[in-house]
């Protein structure tokens, strides 16, 4: 075999390695996708199963906590019940997004950019939750444009959960 003929075979012969190399990366990323979509599957299953069993106990209590508000006349009783009832109200949002969390079939891509419009966004739509218990939020814009992957749903998720918080650690 000739100089130039060893280089070609030594050439083909890489490249068929590299070929291999290439598919086995292919097969290992089919893989793990095919993990982690069981994995989701088994998750999706168990939030599913915790939100139901936290709703049919929540129900129940909280039509008790109504019954007892009804027959029992006194404002002393009447401010208890009215906290009883918001915290039942507040663990049956938590049921909610925990439903709500399962629900979504695809995975949602990473956005990359300014988040500050989704956090406006946010606050815009739930704006008259907290306004309604006197809760003032300053917004102060600045001209820092941070460039970050986020997921706009998420944001969303997270202000609703601050102002809520806001609001239960107001009432008591």
């Amino acid at each position: 075999m000739t100089f130039l003929g060893l280089i070609f075979f030594v050439r083909s012969r890489l490249k068929h390695v590299l070929e291999l190399n290439k598919l086995n990366k292919i097969n290992l990323e089919n893989k793990s996708r095919e993990i982690e979509l069981g994995a989701q599957k088994q998750i999706s299953t168990l939030v599913k199963q915790l939100a139901h069993e936290i709703n049919n106990p929540l129900t129940i209590s909280l039509a008790q906590i109504r019954i007892l508000k009804s027959k029992m006349n006194s404002d002393e009783f009447s401010k208890y019940f009215d906290k009883l009832e918001a915290s039942q109200q507040r663990i049956n949002l938590v049921a909610e997004e925990l439903q709500s969390l399962t629900s979504k079939r695809e995975v949602t891509p990473l956005t990359t950019g300014d988040p500050t419009s989704e956090i406006l966004n946010s606050f815009n739509k739930i704006k008259n939750k907290f306004t309604n218990e006197n809760i003032n939020i300053n917004i102060h814009k600045t001209s820092c444009k941070p460039i970050v992957e986020y997921i706009p749903t998420v944001i969303e998720s997270i202000i609703r959960s601050i102002v809520t918080n806001a609001i239960e650690k107001k009432r008591f």
